[in-house]
Parts: C-alpha cells; structure tokens; sequence
C-alpha cells in the first residue's frame, strides 16, 4: 500500500453470486485481501430473489459486512469492490437508479458511510488467465457449489417456457 495515498487500510474484495431461474435461489461468494490476511466467504442466500442482479447485489453486500466483521478497516480505508455484474455497479454507485433496489442501495450506503470505496468490473468466466479473473472464477465455483443447496431449500418451482 501506498503511504499516504490510503491513510486507512486498503481492502480488495471480490463477489459473485449465483441465480437459478426456476427456483428464484440464490447463492453468494465473497474473498477478500487486506494486507497479509485473506477473507474467503461463500453460501446460499436467504429468500426468493426477483432476479440475478439481486442476487448479485446482496452478494455484494453479504461481502461487505463480512470484510468489516473480519478486517475491522478504520474509518477511511479505502475498498475496492470487484464484481462482474456491472449492473449491481450501476444500482449501488447510483448511476442507475430503481425503486426495486433502492433498500440495497441505502443499506450499502449505510455500510460504507465511513469507508472510501470505488467499484471495479472484473469480466467473468475467464478461467485463471490473471490473478484478478482466479479470484472471481474462485467465487464463481463457490456460488455453483452453493446453489445446489439454495435450489433444494428453494420452496418456489417455476415452469420453464
């Protein structure tokens, strides 16, 4: 970390999450880095989800409140949220905004009030070509192997087309 440019501590997190069409399930994945110490975080997630952006942004979310349980960042650290859902990026940044996220969106506000943070798109399925795209194909496994569970717990079964 670069002295000065980050008065607090520096955090990278990456998420990704999981979503089944017919069952509404969802699962979630979070790894985190601050300093030498790594978080790894994965599960189904509770509920029927409207869509995958939802699923996308309460793993976001479930990450955050995870890196700050597990790392404790003083106020001012700086966060780097790496997802590959740009529309989770786009309804939490606020540069799309929607009635239907809108909760998220303050809770994620809420959580972040005393941190800096900046989003970053990672492409997804990329297999281990880079560090960064290891990290999300790490998360993407985890959400596959989550949803399994989240799709047997499901009480919803809709009819494919």
């Amino acid at each position: 970390m670069t002295k000065g440019k980050y008065p607090g501590k520096l955090v990278t997190l990456f998420t990704d999450a999981g979503y089944c069409h017919n069952t509404l399930a969802g699962s979630w994945a979070a790894w985190a880095k601050c300093d030498d110490n790594t978080m790894r975080k994965a599960g189904a997630l509770k509920g029927s989800l409207r869509d995958s952006t939802e699923a996308e942004i309460q793993a976001i979310l479930n990450g955050v409140f995870c890196l700050k349980k597990f790392f404790q960042p003083p106020a001012k650290s700086f966060v780097i949220l790496q997802t590959d859902s740009q529309h989770a990026i786009l309804h939490l940044s606020q540069r799309q905004r929607s009635q239907i996220f809108e909760h998220y969106r303050l809770k994620f506000v809420e959580a972040m009030q005393d941190l800096r943070w900046e989003f970053r798109h990672v492409q997804g399925h990329q297999g281990t070509k880079t560090p960064r795209h290891a990290v999300n194909t790490w998360c993407d496994e985890q959400c596959k192997l989550h949803l399994v569970e989240a799709r047997k717990n499901s009480k919803v079964t809709r009819l494919s087309a």
